[in-house]
């Protein structure tokens, strides 16, 4: 599929954006802000049109993997929810960081971070039981 109309209308977007900020944000400093988030949320809702218009043929490739213990679906899911984790982290601590916080942008990254630790937690400990078995010391 091509996505190029998709990325060219997310860049005059951004563009669009940029200049109004230049002339408006000189003129009037607080409807700068509220242009900037604007923006973002229209650049971030192109990005989720792709990434659902994407799903289905991921979910295709891995079903064609034979899965008997589910695993690939478990992964499959804990990639798409790291994956908005990543996205919405990264798009808050950007705001934060355009907003003069970057110890809160620094913040908001670290919980980001963590909580895509955390998700992987049931996989690291399925990982960790299955190398038990292979070795002879699990149960």
């Amino acid at each position: 599929m091509d996505y190029s109309g998709e990325l060219f209308g997310a860049c005059g977007v951004a563009l669009l954006c940029s200049v109004c900020l230049m002339i408006i944000g000189k003129m009037a400093g607080s409807v700068g802000g509220a242009l900037k988030i604007g923006g973002i949320v229209v650049i971030f809702g192109v990005l989720l049109s792709l990434l659902a218009s994407n799903i289905n043929e991921l979910q295709n490739a891995f079903s064609v993997i034979p899965d008997t213990n589910g695993y690939f679906a478990r992964s499959f899911s804990l990639m798409l929810k790291a994956l908005g984790i990543a996205v919405a982290g990264r798009l808050c601590a950007d705001i934060c960081r355009d907003c003069g916080e970057n110890g809160i942008a620094d913040g908001v990254e670290g919980v980001g971070r963590m909580a895509i630790f955390a998700l992987c937690i049931p996989i690291i400990s399925e990982i960790l039981e299955y190398s038990a078995q292979v070795l002879g010391t699990g149960s």
